[in-house]
């Protein structure tokens, strides 16, 4: 599957002011695992959250780096983008040291009270 660069464009752009929707700012939910059960931390993300899509991508505005303290102890596996609302939009990213959706290079086993940051984060279509 691959999209042309107009289409992909707007599906970015529809996936961004789906995050954006609402009162504030939308999140991220880090998880252990897909269902969500035990969320590790949740990241506030800026407003808005993604720059202009160009290209078949969009970076996340982390202009001012994100962070949030852990909540919970455990292995972080997936993500989860929400609307200030807490309406999850874009599920199931994989988390991960390397070669995934999101990669923590410092290492994805988090311990309550360590804080998390995002200093970059890129969306891409095919």
């Amino acid at each position: 599957m691959v999209f042309d660069e107009t289409l992909g464009n707007a599906i970015l752009s529809l996936v961004s002011t789906a995050i954006d929707a609402g009162s504030a700012a939308g999140d991220i939910q880090f998880a252990t695992s897909d269902d969500y059960t035990t969320i590790l931390a949740t990241m506030e993300l800026n407003y808005p959250s993604f720059g202009s899509a160009a290209t078949k991508a969009m970076a996340l505005d982390v202009d001012t780096v994100l962070s949030t303290t852990v909540l919970a102890k455990g292995t972080a596996a997936f993500a989860r983008f929400r609307d200030s609302n807490g309406n999850a939009k874009l599920s199931n990213l994989t988390v991960a040291a390397s070669e995934v959706n999101i990669n923590f290079s410092g290492g994805v086993i988090w311990d309550i009270g360590g804080v998390i940051y995002m200093n970059s984060f890129e969306l891409t279509v095919p």
